[in-house]
């Protein structure tokens, strides 16, 4: 959550807390995990991840990462906002009308990991 929201978890943050909604945990067919995570107990901010161990040369699995994932426009909002009001800097996918890429979700979600 830390990679969406740099504040996550302070009183200047926007996500002071998170649920995971086990109904929606399923199996990725491209493997891995499907997670659906709801911030502050909102359903309208969730944030979907993709959890991996990937393969290493030799065959075993690494550690649990992320590998993708994304979150809503209105979470995406909130974090903007907060940031403006902070005076940071708009975080790299905020410039991009908050479509964000499945590269930049996985750049951002692997740093929260």
């Amino acid at each position: 959550m830390k990679g969406i929201d740099p504040h996550a978890f302070t009183k200047e943050g926007v996500i002071h807390s998170y649920t995971i909604d086990d109904s929606k945990t399923q199996h990725d067919p491209m493997g891995g995990i499907l997670v659906t995570l709801y911030a502050n107990g909102d359903f309208s901010l969730d944030v979907q991840v993709t959890l991996d161990k990937p393969l290493k040369e030799d065959g075993s699995r690494g550690p649990l990462i992320g590998e993708g994932g994304g979150w809503s426009a209105k979470l995406g909002n909130l974090v903007d906002e907060n940031e403006k009001r902070l005076g940071d800097k708009p975080s790299a996918w905020m410039l991009m009308d908050n479509k964000v890429s499945i590269q930049q979700a996985k750049l951002r979600l692997l740093d929260a990991v």
